[in-house]
């Protein structure tokens, strides 16, 4: 119990409660406008696009605002940081490797038999008992 208590207050602390208030109006916010065009991918897109926050939504951002009203009164709310989240569906899946400059990965020989064949011939000969 007291783990708990822990984890809880931990939480509260660093603005956690906010963060679940906001999925919640997104989850529902992606229901309703889903179920309104028909179509998930712009149920989705007007969801995220900040053009048409809900109740709750405001409702977490006037809260968020107060919070660091109080934990930073000479900072004016017009100056803070506001982030956007942004998704992207896509379609196909990309996989890219950078490979930083000076440094060599070296990487296994995927041709072939690998790993069987490495794997029947051993690097050393086994120790010998005497």
């Amino acid at each position: 119990m007291f783990r708990f208590s822990v984890t809880v207050l931990t939480a509260l602390s660093i603005g956690f409660h906010w963060t679940l208030l906001q999925c919640v109006a997104w989850v529902g916010m992606a229901i309703a406008y889903t179920g309104e065009d028909g179509s998930l991918v712009s149920g989705l897109s007007r969801t995220f696009d900040g053009q048409h926050p809900c109740s709750l939504c405001k409702a977490v951002e006037s809260g968020v605002r107060s919070e660091q009203e109080q934990k930073s009164p000479t900072l004016p709310v017009s100056e803070l940081v506001k982030t956007k989240l942004v998704f992207t569906l896509q379609t196909e899946a990309a996989i890219t490797v950078v490979e930083l400059p000076g440094r060599s990965t070296p990487r296994p020989d995927y041709s072939g038999d690998w790993p069987r064949a490495s794997a029947s011939q051993p690097l050393d000969a086994p120790p010998r008992v005497v």
